[in-house]
Formats: structure tokens, C-alpha cells, sequence
């Protein structure tokens, strides 16, 4: 699992422990279908590819006019992977679609104004665009036509989600409309929002696994202003939506993304500045007292990193509780703790001195309830 808001965060237990492998600001980041060793990430106006599962990485950034406040899109070609396609978008509006052969080495600028795009996994060369109504390309995003979109005024689609299996067959979602599925390829679409309490959302995240979709909104008035968000599922055949969780959990937090872990069997909610919340059960009921949220309890890297003898370390935790800080080696010996105690819900500060300790990489370890959260620290 890959988290990203103040940098990028991997986890291979399910969310339970958390590893830091980028101290940048992140928005987006995908990852090469067929070597997971290859990253992309959006990163505070650039585009970096590590090919060593984040160890390092290089700047692979399109264009010129990438700016600091920009995010970026990145969509790879689940065959050809070394095809990767990046929408540049600036604080309100796309500026910028490029797409690279190379991995990132040589950038073409394509005409297309669009943060996000849907690939065919048949037909490669056929790719999607969500903008005012929805825009086609059948070669790999030269040349590009407006499709039989539905048929409302100023429709804008946020999302797109295209089967694999029957790749005409397509859910897309869209901002103050709710959702849409066609079946031939997009001559005719059937507005799908049963079982929505509200059909006036923003979609900000369609995922699909297995024979279910998953989905992600933000509910909105008229005039397009917050009220309200949540998560959902359904069936892809007969699609009636059911909420995941109490209907009014995600409020005042905002549910921003979405995805079926199905190793571990759960569903990992992505939220705005709210951190990752997992349900351990996907059936409908699901009580609030079942939800783990991962990253309110939240053990930030240890600044300076790398240091010379002091370091400091600061954690936060949402409600009262058991914590446990604690210092490992690179062998998992525990050589320091520095918190043993009950604390009040708050943030927290640690300074620690390691003089007399060998150089080389050590591990800072939170335990605070059920979460787990690991940082890694080099002393020099």
C-alpha cells in the first residue's frame, strides 16, 4: 500500500507499520503493473521515478512550466510500460497532458487538456479523457473526438472506469450527477445513483476489484459547495449502491480515494488531511466502532535525518491511551525507550542523543494502541 500527503509512505502488513520513503510533499503516485520495483510520483511540481521500490530516486519531469503548486496524473500502459502518460494540473484547471515511450526519458506534449485519463486494456491505442463531457482518442492521444457522452448540459466527469474483461462496458463518475454506465462503448449511457442518499456528489474515486466497484465522493449543493462525503459499494452487473460504514462518518473529513485490499480484506479510505481509515468488514452495517483510522495517530520522520548524535522525534495520537517509543538497530535489538507511559490525545516531542552509538541505519518504532508506525533514521 502506498499513502501520500506530506510524502510518500509504503506499508506491506495491510496498514498496521508504515515506512517513509520520500520526505516531499506527494500527490499522486502509481506504480508499474508488471515490476512493482518501478515508481512514479507526483512531487511538488516535478515527476519522480525510482526504480529500486523507492530507494532513490530521478527527476523525470515533462515540459517547462511545471510549477511548485502543481500536481500530476500518471497513467501507465498495463502492457507497454515504458508508455506513461502525465496531466500536469495547476491549483483550478489542467495545463499541460504529455505522454513518454521511454519511461519518462523523452516527453511528447499531446493537445488534450485533461488531469486523468482511462486506458482500454484491449486496445491500448484507445484511451479516454474525463473533461466537459468525454473525449476519445484512438491513437494513443494524437488526435482526440468528443464522444456520445450523456446527455446533460455541462456535464463534467471526474472519473472513469473501464472493465477489463468487457473493455465497452464502462461506470464513469461526474461532478453533481452521480454516476453513469454504458455497455456499448458510450452510445448510450443509464444514470446509475440507486441506493445514493444524495445524487448531488462530486466523484472523486472509482475502484474496481474483483466483481464489485468501490467508490469515493464528496456530496455537494447546487452551487457545487461541500456538505458531506462518503463511500460506497456495489455490485458491477446490477448496480444498486450500498454505504460502507455509518452514512454520516466521513463529514467532516472528506473521502478523497479508495481501494480493496484483498490480501487482508479490508477497504482503505484515503481522506482530506484526516489520514487512511481502514474497514476490516465490507458488508453493509459496518459500526463506527470497526473502523481503524491509521494516520490520526501519526509518528513523523525524525528531524535533522541524517544526524550527528541529537535528533529529535514528534508523534501525535487522537485519544488517551498506552505508548510505547522505542529505538531498534538495523539487526531489530532494541537499544532505547523512550516513552513507556499513558498520554493524553496530543502531539508530542522527543529529543534523543545517540553518543557513543555507532554510524549506520537505526529504527524509531510508535506503539499507540493497535497502530504501529515505523521511522527510519540514520546517524552519521
Amino acid at each position: 500500500i502506498y499513502a501520500i500527503s506530506k510524502g510518500l509512505d509504503r506499508s506491506i502488513d495491510g496498514g498496521s507499520t508504515w515506512e517513509t520513503l520520500l520526505n516531499e510533499r506527494c500527490s499522486f503516485v502509481a506504480v508499474d503493473p508488471l515490476n512493482s520495483e518501478i515508481l512514479y510520483v507526483s512531487s511538488e511540481g516535478k515527476i519522480l521515478k525510482s526504480g529500486d521500490s523507492g530507494g532513490s530516486w530521478s527527476n523525470v519531469s515533462p515540459g517547462k512550466r511545471i510549477y511548485s503548486s502543481s500536481r500530476g496524473y500518471i497513467s501507465i500502459d498495463p502492457v507497454q510500460t515504458d508508455t506513461i502518460y502525465v496531466g500536469i494540473y495547476n491549483t483550478w484547471w489542467p495545463t499541460g497532458f504529455y505522454r513518454s515511450y521511454n519511461g519518462g526519458a523523452s516527453w511528447d506534449s499531446l493537445w488534450v487538456q485533461t488531469e486523468k485519463i482511462a486506458i482500454n486494456p484491449v486496445n491500448r491505442n484507445n484511451i479516454y479523457a474525463p473533461l466537459r463531457d468525454l473525449w476519445k482518442s484512438s491513437d494513443r492521444g494524437n488526435n482526440w473526438y468528443k464522444t456520445n457522452g450523456p446527455k446533460i448540459a455541462n456535464i463534467i466527469i471526474t472519473d472513469i472506469n473501464i472493465n477489463p474483461d468487457y473493455p465497452e462496458r464502462m461506470l464513469i463518475g461526474t461532478f453533481r450527477h452521480g454516476f453513469f454506465r454504458t455497455s456499448d462503448g458510450g452510445d448510450s449511457w443509464e444514470q446509475k445513483n440507486t441506493g445514493l442518499a444524495d445524487s448531488l456528489v462530486r466523484v472523486k474515486d472509482i475502484f474496481r476489484a474483483g466483481d464489485k466497484f468501490y467508490v469515493a465522493f464528496l456530496v455537494v449543493t447546487e452551487r457545487g459547495i461541500y456538505k458531506n462525503s462518503g463511500v460506497y459499494t456495489s455490485s458491477i452487473d446490477t448496480i444498486k449502491w450500498i454505504p460502507i460504514g455509518e452514512h454520516d462518518y466521513f463529514k467532516d473529513i472528506g473521502a478523497l480515494s479508495i481501494a480493496y485490499l484483498k490480501s487482508h480484506d479490508k477497504v482503505l479510505v484515503g481522506t482530506d488531511l484526516a489520514g487512511i481509515y481502514s474497514y476490516t468488514k465490507t458488508s453493509v452495517g459496518i459500526k463506527e466502532d470497526e473502523i481503524e483510522n491509521f494516520s490520526r495517530v501519526f509518528l513523523e520522520q525524525n528531524y535533522p535525518n541524517p544526524f550527528n548524535q541529537n535528533t529529535t522525534i514528534r508523534y501525535s495520537i487522537p485519544i488517551l491511551g498506552n505508548v510505547k517509543l522505542r529505538i531498534y538497530d538495523v539487526r531489530g535489538r532494541e537499544i532505547a525507550t523512550l516513552v513507556n507511559q499513558e498520554q493524553q490525545a496530543g502531539s508530542y516531542e522527543v529529543g534523543f542523543n545517540m553518543t557513543g552509538f555507532p554510524s549506520g541505519i537505526y529504527f524509531c518504532k510508535l506503539h499507540a494502541g493497535r497502530f504501529i508506525q515505523t521511522r527510519k533514521m540514520i546517524l552519521q
